[in-house]
């Protein structure tokens, strides 16, 4: 299939393929029916734009790659659950108004643009964050899903999100807990978040580790409420402000560096 830089396919219905030897340069649009992507690698100026329908793509090489990539509706499947599958996203958006799926032996890789992942999806593979912004929003992670973050932006809002698997990683980036007009509470019950990571615990927000380990520094600032019951916390020179709440009922706590502080009554 060869859609010209001029050209666009819109779906509206039935059953379309794009396979490996697609030249994509112009617009697909999906309203309805449904759009297999297999292994078809979008040209930086083609678009892809999805209201409703469902999309499947499998393989490798697709990428949101445009500014005016959009997924704002129907079901975009990362994956069938069987094959080996690699989306990126390099800009572009992924609402939260679509049902976005990362299956199973999947990777979702977001180097810019921005995705948001809620309640109604489904996240049993991995998703990487090294440029661009993920917003998590009430998303369940299964035990057998990975998040790892290099760089870019997560921000946890509106509910829990939980750190559930040892390969769980983030050494990079930005990581917000919580918003200032929504409280979230992360759960690190497996993996690591690091000293290079720049943490934001909003205001009545929680963190609460029981297993795992997480580093708070000098760089990270610290609003909200921390408790340990399992797991370690290292607080390397961390600067809690007087709203935050430290608690430990359990687990293993290692202070190095300067400027620790017990500053809340409530610690």
């Amino acid at each position: 299939v060869n859609i010209s830089n001029a050209g666009s396919l819109n779906v509206t219905g039935g059953s379309v393929l794009l396979g490996k030897n697609t030249t994509w340069d112009g617009t697909v649009n999906i309203s309805d029916g449904t759009l297999n992507i297999n292994s078809a690698n979008k040209n930086t100026n083609g678009v892809f734009a999805q209201s409703n329908g469902t999309t499947t793509v499998t393989g490798s090489g697709f990428n949101l790659n445009n500014a005016s990539d959009n997924v704002a509706g129907g079901t975009f499947n990362i994956g069938d659950g069987t094959t080996t599958t690699t989306v990126g996203v390099s800009a572009g958006t992924i609402q939260s108004t679509a049902t976005t799926n990362v299956n199973t032996n999947a990777t979702l890789d977001i180097s810019g643009g921005k995705v948001t992942l809620d309640n109604k999806d489904n996240w049993n593979g991995k998703v990487n964050v090294s440029g661009g912004s993920l917003a998590l929003v009430g998303i369940t992670k299964t035990t057998d899903a990975v998040f790892t973050q290099t760089s870019g932006t997560t921000t946890i809002s509106d509910n829990v999100f939980e750190l559930n698997n040892s390969n769980d990683l983030l050494s990079g980036g930005t990581f917000n807990i919580g918003t200032e007009s929504a409280t979230s509470t992360l759960n690190v019950t497996k993996g690591q978040i690091t000293s290079d990571v720049n943490t934001n615990l909003a205001l009545d927000s929680t963190i609460n580790i029981s297993g795992g380990k997480v580093t708070l520094d000098n760089n990270d600032n610290w609003n909200g409420n921390v408790n340990l019951t399992n797991g370690t916390l290292n607080m390397a020179g961390s600067t809690k402000n007087a709203s935050g709440t430290l608690n430990q009922s359990g687990g293993t706590l290692v202070v190095t560096g300067d400027s620790n502080t017990l500053n809340n009554e409530n610690d």
